[in-house]
């Protein structure tokens, strides 16, 4: 089930994301690099992004609070929602593909904190989406 609902958020997030740019963008050509560009920041470079961050703010790597940092990133992306499900049921938190078994509650992946960000990944989209396409009509 998790995972059913950690896609659905994710494609229902860029989706509206793109459906959103279509409303500024008259070039299918620019909305097609841009709709690339959001997805390789979302999907490619996340981590090398979070990383970057880490070292220029004086973390560790692999330090609870590198975890920390990157755990909470993780709300700010919503490709990573699925892994913020995972870390929830199983009781691991995944940084780098490693699943260490701990309490995710400590990093604030707690179901509270999923259903806000899982909410605010497909309703807020979708509703500025809506307000758009009735602008436009």
């Amino acid at each position: 089930f998790n995972s059913i609902v950690g896609l659905l958020v994710s494609i229902i997030a860029v989706s509206c994301f793109i459906f959103i740019l279509s409303n500024f963008l008259k070039s299918t050509g620019a909305l097609l690099a841009i709709s690339i560009a959001i997805w390789l920041i979302f999907g490619i470079f996340w981590s090398a992004i979070t990383t970057v961050l880490t070292f220029a703010l004086g973390i560790g790597f692999f330090s609870k609070d590198y975890f920390s940092f990157v755990i909470h990133s993780y709300f700010f992306n919503p490709l990573e929602f699925f892994t913020l499900l995972n870390m929830y049921t199983t009781n691991r938190i995944f940084v780098s593909q490693i699943g260490i078994p701990t309490n995710p509650a400590i990093y604030g992946v707690t179901l509270p904190n999923l259903i806000i960000t899982g909410l605010a990944w497909t309703a807020i989209p979708l509703f500025i989406y809506i307000l758009l396409l009735r602008k436009r009509e």
